[in-house]
């Protein structure tokens, strides 16, 4: 069911439709029909349509991972990240996931500096607190190959 003032592209054919009513900042647009990797292939094409960043979130992360690689397929690796929940169930309290981790900050400073990426979000994942902006920002440090550092 639409809300109201919600605007509908079911059954037309035009993507540049789709693209016109995005690119004119229409906040709600509901596209319906679309089945598996349907919806990967037209974000795809959205994507590089309007080149900025966009988030998709799934109601899973098993929806997530399969979404990820269907996006992975059509646009490569490069520009689509899955971003992880925290795993708090580990089975050792003192385990830290340093993948995971680094991912997600790798995420998040790709979407600092407004680099753009399509970031595939499990739902657990989106409900998690993370660093604030400013308190990512004040920790970032940009090293190049042949830098040195101090070791402290």
């Amino acid at each position: 069911m639409q809300q109201t003032g919600e605007k509908s592209i079911i059954g037309s054919h035009s993507l540049d439709y789709l693209f016109d009513l995005i690119s004119r900042g229409e906040r709600k647009v509901g596209i319906g029909g679309l089945q598996q990797s349907a919806k990967s292939f037209l974000i795809s094409l959205l994507f590089r349509k309007i080149t900025k960043s966009l988030i998709v979130i799934c109601p899973t992360e098993k929806d997530a991972r399969v979404f990820y690689g269907d996006l992975s397929f059509f646009l490569g690796e490069d520009q689509v990240f899955l971003y992880p929940p925290s795993d708090v169930h580990s089975t050792d309290i003192f385990a830290f996931q340093k993948d995971a981790a680094l991912l997600r900050m790798e995420i998040l400073c790709r979407l600092l500096r407004k680099k753009p990426a399509i970031i595939v979000v499990p739902l657990k994942a989106l409900m998690e607190k993370v660093l604030p902006v400013k308190a990512l920002m004040d920790y970032l440090e940009t090293v190049s190959l042949g830098d040195q550092r101090e070791r402290d």
